[in-house]
């Protein structure tokens, strides 16, 4: 066999060798699940199981962001930040789909501070916490079910 062949071979067997370690290193970045009950329950429950807090929602009501936090125990206890830290947290719970069943996602960024030349603390996203993310899964099954129990039949139906 020619030389040029055998190379070819190598080659592409190295690259194949890399793709699988570079997938093989990947992490998993969110938690997910899914949920046949109405939207607004799994809005409301959200917003309760959120760590530290509601600092935002988006514009569609779909994706809750919590207030910065350091992971502590449990969720419920997870306090918001109020002073700079070198490390910080925050979590989104976002709502998939546009009927149900719906997915619920769960995704906490871990951010780490950072001095600029002017002397000014950023902060920038170095990975995420899958720990994190599945303790706050396990709280909004907890708090829907919660919920579930203290519902009105009359809660699911609009009357306008």
């Amino acid at each position: 066999m020619p030389k040029s062949f055998l190379n070819k071979i190598k080659h592409n067997i190295l690259l194949i060798f890399l793709v699988l370690i570079v997938a093989a290193c990947a992490t998993i970045s969110s938690i997910s699940m899914e949920s046949d009950k109405a939207l607004r329950l799994l809005q409301f429950s959200a917003v309760e199981s959120l760590p530290a807090g509601k600092r935002k929602t988006s514009e569609n009501a779909r994706t809750f962001y919590s207030n910065y936090f350091v992971p502590r125990g449990r969720p419920q206890f997870w306090r918001e930040i109020k002073k700079k830290t070198k490390l910080r947290y925050y979590a989104t719970i976002t709502i998939l789909g546009d009927q149900r069943p719906y997915t619920i996602e769960f995704t906490v960024f871990k951010e780490k501070a950072y001095k600029d030349s002017a002397g000014v603390i950023s902060y920038s996203e170095v990975g995420r916490s899958e720990p994190a993310a599945k303790a706050i899964m396990l709280y909004f099954q907890k708090n829907l079910e919660k919920s579930l129990k203290d519902r009105n039949v009359i809660d699911d139906f609009r009357v306008f």
